[in-house]
């Protein structure tokens, strides 16, 4: 259904660019995903222990337990999936098993979207997959400060270049999401 798609994923013809696009809140259940910082912690407390295996929301590489981050986010997250020819694919199946091994990723999302892209973004280049570049548009952001700086100081695994770098997020100041 229109509701549970997320992104939409394809390549740029004639080219060795590769678009992975999230789309933004369109009803009720995503405006609890894009809930207030205060919602967000206890979201995550329940799931505290992820690190360990004993929930089933996985954290990206490079992150840990002080991230802060969002479950609602995560969980949508690591349940997307991508289906080709009556195939299911993970994210990461579908690039390394649909796609050129060459293909460079401009990632990008909206709302949130955004938060999507932005995990999506630090969940991809940890596993070697090439990052052109990633566009959050109003991000309301999947962790905490912690989360953000270990974000900005994670290094795209296949340029060696830091995902600050190559990550443009373009807010509107008046936006009422956080």
């Amino acid at each position: 259904s229109p509701k549970s798609l997320f992104a939409t994923i394809g390549l740029v013809e004639g080219t060795d660019l590769g678009v992975i696009s999230w789309r933004g809140t369109s009803d009720t259940d995503d405006w609890i995903a894009d809930a207030s910082p205060g919602l967000r912690e206890s979201l995550f407390k329940t799931c505290s222990n992820v690190l360990l295996g004993q929930c089933d929301l996985k954290i990206p590489m490079g992150f840990d337990n002080n991230s802060g981050m969002h479950s609602a986010m995560l969980q949508i997250y690591n349940n997307s999936f991508v289906s080709n020819n009556d195939k299911i694919y993970t994210l990461y199946g579908a690039i390394t098993n649909l796609y050129p091994s060459n293909t460079k990723w401009i990632i990008s999302g909206h709302s949130l979207g955004a938060a999507l892209a932005e995990l999506c973004t630090a969940d991809l280049s940890s596993k070697g997959v090439k990052i052109n570049s990633s566009y959050l548009f109003a991000d309301p952001s999947p962790g905490n400060q912690y989360y953000q700086n270990s974000y900005n100081n994670m290094s795209d695994n296949f340029s060696g270049e830091k995902l600050s770098n190559i990550t443009y997020n373009i807010k509107n100041n008046n936006d009422i999401v956080p």
